[in-house]
């Protein structure tokens, strides 16, 4: 019964990575479908998750022959731990995001500089720590990082982070678009596409 309880103790850590790996994918797809809230436990979950798997591997680390081969086993429940709460970081920029666009389209007063700037800021959060984070795993071997890297998520991200920054670009520039630093006037153009135009019709 001794050996049996050892065994499922030193077990514990792959389970909280295999749980923080799926929370990461389950995430993914709860993104996809514009789940958000799902989205967010999903992160949540296995932030926590990692997290734990974490602090079991650092104890058990300090065992003379055996913390060498865990070694990969603490870089990848680091990994882990930055990617969901990178998710988290991401829904909270999408709420950001959220807040702004009902403010511009609602009659309430807001200060268009303070939420663009707190947007821009997350966003520009969001491209570098990606960035940090698919060099990381790309640099990783395993099981584990290379069922990571076989996510449809994981193959999206440089595009979502191109995204991310052009993103970054227009909210920063949101202020001067609209009108803050000084009145701004568009002229907005409709095209029938049923007349012959030279621009197209």
């Amino acid at each position: 019964r001794f050996l049996l309880l050892l065994f499922g103790v030193f077990l514990l850590p792959y389970v909280f990575l295999s749980i923080s790996a799926l929370s990461l994918v389950m995430a993914s797809q709860f993104m996809g479908k514009a789940k958000i809230e799902a989205a967010g436990y999903a992160f949540g979950a296995g932030r926590l998750s990692a997290d734990i798997a974490s602090g079991q591997l650092s104890l058990y680390s300090k065992i003379p022959v055996a913390g060498r081969a865990l070694i990969g086993l603490k870089n990848l429940s680091a990994l882990l731990k930055k990617g969901n709460s990178l998710g988290e970081r991401g829904l909270t920029t999408i709420k950001e995001g959220s807040l702004l666009f009902s403010k511009v389209l609602g009659k309430e007063v807001y200060d268009p500089y303070a939420l663009s700037q707190n947007l821009a800021l997350e966003l520009d959060y969001l491209y570098k720590e990606s960035g940090f984070l698919l060099t990381e795993v790309d640099g990783g071997g395993g099981t584990f990082t290379n069922f990571i890297k076989d996510r449809s998520f994981y193959k999206r991200i440089p595009e979502v982070r191109e995204k991310v920054l052009q993103a970054k670009r227009i909210i920063s520039e949101f202020p001067a678009l609209t009108g803050l630093e000084k009145p701004t006037n568009y002229l907005i153009l409709f095209q029938n596409n049923m007349e012959l135009r030279p621009t197209g019709g």
